[in-house]
């Protein structure tokens, strides 16, 4: 039980750190916006990774069939691995850089 507390912490640091260098790069590009923008895209950033890791949980199958083969597999596993919160992440930095310009 420990075990899984501590990897949910690892990812959870992992998605901060994604989500402070995905509000820099979304400021960097907007000229007008400052250090709120920042901020604002760093906190929707981190809650949207939130909101899609819970998404993940709730949604992911228990098995995955395809057609593909492999290569179909191996796509499908990476989605269900980080798609979801990876999407949060991009859409709530967004949102976020937008909010504060």
């Amino acid at each position: 039980m420990s075990e899984t507390k501590n990897i949910n912490t690892i990812i959870m640091v992992i998605y901060g750190i994604l989500a402070l260098v995905l509000a820099g790069i979304m400021v960097s590009s907007n000229h007008g916006a400052g250090f709120l923008s920042f901020i604002l895209s760093f906190i929707f950033g981190f809650g949207g990774a939130m909101i899609g890791d819970f998404l993940r949980k709730l949604l992911m199958p228990d098995m995955v069939f395809t057609r593909e083969g492999f290569i179909g597999l191996l796509k499908a596993k990476l989605f269900w691995f980080a798609g979801p919160q990876l999407i949060g992440l991009v859409i709530g930095s967004a949102f976020g850089a937008a909010l504060g310009a």
